[in-house]
């Protein structure tokens, strides 16, 4: 029986939330394999959602909060707020004879009397129609909480649904959104934005290799430079004594306060777990970074690490966190390296990753984003920002659409190549939305501390044939691995006797891996290393430069240009009929 990549992924994205007291999550569509999303959570976009005194004001006739989103500091709780009253004590009788206070403030929660008269001018406080919708389809008057982001402005609603239910379908979120989206207001899940996309991991689960096998290789010589790049990759950040491996340690830096100190978005977690072996993905970080660090002749690497959670983050958080880092690093780097995205809910789009979109279109950063690892046309958000449609908000009468292209040229798209670089790979998402196509499978670089000895224990067993049905010995079924969650249990002391060598893995600093998260920095160090030779072009032009002037290569009946690093070595795929 092949093992179930989407309900094993799941699972152990589940247990990494339990452990932090993260959200639950729930599978869709209707436990499809395709995404997963917040359980009992709908976003709406900047705007919509005001605060209380926000609501009284309109009421009052103040119109300031109407023209401009209202935002409160997230995590601040936006509700109507409970008055609570001194406690009563029943034992003692109230006084009825005790002189009623002349300069005690009117209670405002005693009932108005009767007789006196309504002032005409008093203004009625508004419903605001989001609110109503909500409690017409959930048949409840219960006030949802909702959470309204300092840097995006997206609202988060919990709808007050009960706890537990179906971990395959939330219908009370589905039946919200629908009914939000009829009377135009927009709104969608929570999606969940993961390096590994849910089903693939990331293309595959990484393979001891050595520093003789680098892929690519370090360069003998590197061109004069005219200008250092500096380079943002948002992944699991870096693994300890990183610094060990000395292309890491040449363009690496770390973000710190005044008084030294590590800025919080970018300090290390331990990489291993409480049985020492290597957690999931933290190397996958690294290994970007290494990448980059390879390939790009003069960049400067900044590492972030908002992944924590088995390599995922809820869109909500992650549009946050985003534009934290940008404040924290306080520019916008020449480039932002992005392995990592989300398919979702009948195209809709992220909407916190969409405020974060807006902040970067003025600005001259070009995002450079994994395309995705499921063999699909599907756009997969935010690469798929990289195609003109995606931006129907910019001059719709325009036939030309030329400020939806300008929006567009910021990103870059990229899919992965197989070894030998004369097709794709069969994980690598493709369609009009994906701009490039990179060398993006069994490449090797750093991956845990180097010359310690730390163990893996792998999560997934391999398949007896390509899963995506490519007719080549690809990652999904070499080399063989046996995975605790394929078996449904941790690995035991008799694990250590039978099958030891496809159950675990040792590790020395360097692996193999293959997926578009590898191909994408193999773009952004290229597009770097354009900059670097010209310091009068921008990161978008370059970026322009090195597509516009590739090859083409036929991939699912449409040319793509295929860009290749200097020093990456092709590598014998062989065939299977």
């Amino acid at each position: 029986m092949e093992p179930d990549r989407f309900r094993e992924q799941f699972d152990m994205i589940q247990q990494s939330y339990d452990l932090s007291s993260g959200p639950r999550m729930v599978a869709g569509p209707s436990g499809a394999p395709q995404y997963l999303y917040e359980r009992g959570v709908v976003l709406i976009p900047p705007g919509v959602v005001k605060p209380r005194a926000a609501r009284a004001a309109v009421a009052a006739g103040d119109t300031g909060f109407a023209a401009s989103p209202v935002v409160v500091t997230d995590p601040v709780v936006v509700t109507d707020p409970v008055v609570v009253k001194d406690p009563v004590d029943p034992e003692k009788p109230e006084n009825p004879d005790k002189p009623e206070d002349p300069d005690k403030p009117e209670d405002p929660d005693k009932p108005d009397d009767p007789d006196k008269p309504e002032d005409p001018d008093k203004p009625e406080m508004p419903t605001e129609p989001w609110r109503e919708i909500i409690s017409q389809v959930l048949g409840t008057t219960v006030e949802p909480v909702v959470e309204v982001s300092e840097r995006t402005g997206v609202a988060r609603i919990v709808l007050p649904t009960p706890p537990g239910g179906d971990r395959w379908n939330d219908p009370a979120v589905s039946d919200v959104i629908h009914a939000l989206r009829r009377h135009q207001i927009e709104a969608t899940r929570n999606h969940l934005i993961t390096i590994c996309d849910v089903n693939c991991c990331p293309g595959d689960e990484p393979v001891p290799a050595t520093r003789k096998q680098l892929n690519p290789t370090l360069p003998t010589s590197r061109p004069p430079s005219k200008r250092q790049v500096s380079i943002l990759v948002v992944d699991t950040g870096l693994v300890p004594n990183y610094e060990k491996h000395d292309w890491l340690a040449r363009n690496v830096v770390i973000p710190q306060t005044t008084d030294g100190k590590t800025l919080g978005t970018f300090a290390e977690p331990s990489p291993l777990d409480d049985r020492n072996v290597l957690r999931q993905y933290v190397g996958h970080g690294t290994f970007i970074a290494g990448l980059i660090s390879v390939v790009a002749h003069d960049a400067r690497i900044t590492v972030a690490n908002p992944f924590a959670n088995a390599g995922t983050i809820e869109d909500h958080h992650l549009g946050e966190e985003l534009l934290k880092i940008v404040d924290e690093m306080d520019y916008w780097p020449d480039i932002i390296s992005l392995s990592s995205g989300t398919p979702t809910a009948e195209g809709h789009q992220p909407l916190a990753l969409r405020s974060f979109m807006a902040k970067l279109r003025p600005e001259k950063t070009v995002l450079v984003a994994a395309a995705g690892n499921n063999a699909s046309e599907e756009p997969f958000w935010p690469a798929a920002w990289a195609d003109p449609g995606a931006w129907p908000e910019l001059e719709p009468n325009d036939p030309q659409r030329a400020e939806a292209r300008r929006a567009a040229a910021m990103v870059v798209s990229v899919g992965a190549l197989r070894a030998d670089g004369r097709a794709e790979a069969c994980f690598s998402n493709h369609g009009r939305w994906v701009k490039v196509f990179a060398p993006g499978e069994r490449l090797v670089n750093a991956v845990s501390p180097l010359e310690e000895r730390t163990q893996y224990d792998y999560q997934h067993t391999t398949y007896s044939r390509c899963r995506h049905e490519a007719k080549y010995v690809c990652p999904c079924q070499w080399p063989r691995h046996i995975g605790e969650l394929s078996l449904g249990r941790p690995f035991d002391a008799g694990d250590q006797a039978d099958q030891r060598e496809l159950k675990m893995a040792e590790f020395t600093g360097f692996a193999e891996w293959s997926g578009t998260s590898f191909s994408t920095p193999l773009v952004a160090a290229m597009i770097a290393n354009r900059m670097s030779a010209d310091k009068n072009v921008d990161p978008r032009d370059a970026a322009a430069d090195l597509i516009g002037s590739a090859p083409k290569l036929m991939i699912h009946d449409r040319p793509y240009p295929v860009v290749f690093p200097e020093t990456w070595q092709r590598r014998t795929v062989y065939e299977q009929y």
